[in-house]
């Protein structure tokens, strides 16, 4: 394996339960930990004498959402950088996260952005540009590796189902980052997600940027144009 260059990493995950998803995440992501990087588990429910978490800063039985989970994770970071596997996705490609880890610390970068696969599907971030916030299009939020000082106190607003991260990345870009995309592609997602299923996540997540913006002419325009852009840049 390449060296990670004592790079100070946290990856946050986030479960119901310890079950067969959180296991595959974590045979991903273990030989990175044997390496140094650290682990913050937020599990909803709990769990004893599951030997693999023992290699986790685990928080049991505390969040009371998905976002907030997500918050809680952000709340015990201690790290220079993190990134978010949320249970049942995977790392791949360990020599492209390890040149995109690389990226973010000797370019002293805020965010560096990667791309993902779902199922056959490629998500790719290197044609997409802030400006696409604007028709409700952000990068793969994934394989986004963070400078910690850069995020501070921003959090996921907890009141927005299910496109929360949407609204967060959206003002960390407001911040002016400094950025850039790596070109590589080092998350697998599982599928069957409320945003990883094809055409139907589309028009589901349409459905919630409708009631978030209040004005479903104009944002149902935004998802037709959405839906093209996604289509150009991936």
């Amino acid at each position: 394996m390449a060296s990670m260059n004592e790079f100070d990493l946290t990856i946050i995950t986030i479960s119901l339960n310890a079950d067969q998803s959180l296991l595959n995440t974590f045979k991903s992501i273990d030989p990175f930990l044997s390496k140094g990087v650290n682990w913050i588990v937020v599990l909803t429910n709990e769990c004893h004498n599951v030997d693999y978490l023992k290699k986790a800063h685990l928080i049991t039985g505390q969040d009371k959402s998905l976002y907030n989970a997500l918050n809680i994770g952000l709340e015990n970071l201690k790290t220079e950088y993190f990134m978010f596997i949320h249970s049942g996705d995977q790392l791949i490609n360990y020599k492209g996260f390890v040149n995109s880890c690389n990226l973010i610390k000797d370019n002293n970068l805020d965010l560096v952005l990667g791309g993902q696969v779902i199922g056959s599907r490629l998500h790719l971030s290197k044609k997409w540009s802030p400006w696409m916030f604007n028709f409700h299009v952000q990068p793969p939020h994934l394989p986004i590796i963070y400078k910690t000082s850069f995020v501070a106190s921003n959090k996921f607003n907890e009141s927005i189902p299910v496109i929360a991260d949407f609204y967060m990345l959206k003002d960390l870009f407001n911040l002016k980052p400094d950025f850039l995309h790596s070109g590589e592609v080092y998350i697998s997602m599982e599928q069957g997600g409320l945003t990883s299923s094809g055409i139907s996540s589309f028009f589901f997540v349409t459905k919630q940027f409708i009631k978030v913006n209040n004005n479903f002419t104009l944002t149902y325009l935004k998802s037709i144009l959405r839906l093209t852009i996604k289509l150009i840049i991936k």
